[in-house]
């Protein structure tokens, strides 16, 4: 077992002949055939893929190594854990999880809404997804080919979203999971945009977000833009904090303008009952997760 989870959940390599013993030579090529496995110079195993425990569920993904032969499926990062913790888990019609990556955000809404919707333009990711949903039990859970909206007919109740935001000058936005165009905001941009055709008067959308945020811009500037001047008709919780210097891992050609005063985490729009939207910021970073590893807040509209 503890060559299993060193493989699989910790990412690190393990000898051959150590783990062919422990769990039969059959076990190891039958891995190997399958591409669940690498053998490696110096008789060690690498696995392709890591498992992921996440809020009772259990998230297959590609291995964190940079691998630029596929379209990689991201590896759940804390952002993974943040988004999928703030979610109030309230009963729902539809969700729409928009860049559905291995499908991690889509699962865990199936617990909660009737139907759900994975979308990502990535077909390896849609197959990772679906797998994964298989892994879990969500029959309620269907995963498209589909860039954000364009698939995706009618509206939704519940909208999560964990799109590319790295600002990259060398990848168009989508075309791999870490490249959100020149700023990091197209695709957070063109989310928002689509949010008054389609969220439900009673909806709400949880967004991950990472905009740079220069000195006298407020965060809700952004947004206000990108919804016409309208950020009035809308109750917003702001869970972002500082993230100054923020250097992206990824990109070949990563963002050269001024990155002090970046803003990441998690913006919930809902629309405003009265027409007198408001505003919020919460907790930052640091606040998030309790000692037992879980998530301290709800983004809960109505607690405010």
């Amino acid at each position: 077992m503890d060559n299993l989870i060193s493989l699989f959940i910790d990412g690190r390599q393990v000898n051959t002949n150590l783990f062919a013993k422990q769990l039969t030579s059959r076990f190891v090529d039958t891995a190997l055939d399958m591409g669940l496995l690498t053998d490696c110079a110096g008789g060690v195993l690498q696995a392709n893929a890591c498992l992921f425990p996440c809020y009772g569920s259990y998230i297959v993904t590609d291995h964190p190594a940079k691998n630029s032969t596929i379209n990689q499926v991201m590896w759940l990062w804390g952002e993974s854990f943040v988004l999928g913790g703030l979610v109030k888990r309230s009963p729902r019609r539809r969700a729409v999880d928009l860049g559905t990556g291995s499908g991690i955000h889509a699962i865990l809404a199936a617990d909660h809404c009737s139907s759900v919707i994975g979308a990502d333009v990535n077909p390896r990711a849609v197959e990772f997804a679906t797998f994964n949903a298989m892994l879990n039990g969500k029959s309620n859970a269907q995963f498209i080919l589909s860039d954000l909206f364009n698939s995706i007919e009618g509206t939704c109740d519940l909208l999560l979203a964990n799109p590319p935001y790295a600002p990259d000058s060398a990848a168009q936005p989508g075309d791999n999971f870490w490249s959100g165009g020149l700023q990091g905001t197209d695709l957070l941009r063109k989310i928002v945009e689509s949010l008054p055709a389609k969220l439900d008067p009673d909806g709400t959308a949880h967004l991950i977000a990472l905009y740079p945020n220069p000195p006298a811009t407020k965060t809700r500037d952004h947004f206000d833009m990108w919804l016409g001047g309208k950020i009035g008709d809308w109750d917003v919780l702001d869970h972002t904090w500082p993230v100054p210097h923020y250097e992206d891992l990824f990109s070949l050609q990563p963002y050269q303008g001024d990155k002090s005063a970046w803003r990441f985490g998690v913006v919930s729009l809902r629309r405003s009952a009265s027409g007198n939207g408001w505003w919020k910021e919460g907790a930052g970073r640091g606040l998030f997760f309790g000692t037992d590893g879980r998530c301290n807040l709800v983004a809960d509209h109505d607690g405010h």
